[in-house]
């Protein structure tokens, strides 16, 4: 039997990992899913400016999920966490995945027209 690889799923700002559990349903067969319940609600990382804690938060707990890379998948806030922590600890990550970005890196989002 195969042991499956670890798929850190990092939440949207508003959305505790508990509203995905539909989709991770869907990935359950393929990926050993983890998640913070609640990012920033832990005293000991606090919301700053640029998410400095917060970062530490999500690469603190793939460290203690896993001795290896881990895939992450996160949605917006999230996603953006996943990208900064993979720039900081690439070793961590097999790969990343942002789902909806909240800023782009190279400058500002396009409008939407609406």
């Amino acid at each position: 039997m195969s042991k499956r690889p670890i798929l850190v799923y990092s939440h949207a700002n508003g959305f505790p990992a508990g509203s995905y559990r539909k989709m991770f349903g869907y990935l359950e067969p393929d990926f050993d899913i983890r998640c913070i319940e609640r990012i920033g609600h832990d005293p000991r990382y606090p919301v700053t400016d640029g998410w400095p804690h917060l970062v530490a938060q999500l690469t603190d707990f793939i460290k203690a999920q896993s001795t290896g890379p881990v895939f992450a998948v996160g949605h917006s806030l999230g996603g953006y966490l996943s990208f900064l922590a993979a720039v900081q600890e690439p070793e961590l990550f097999s790969a990343i995945v942002r789902l909806v970005r909240p800023l782009s890196v190279s400058g500002p989002a396009p409008r939407s027209g609406w």
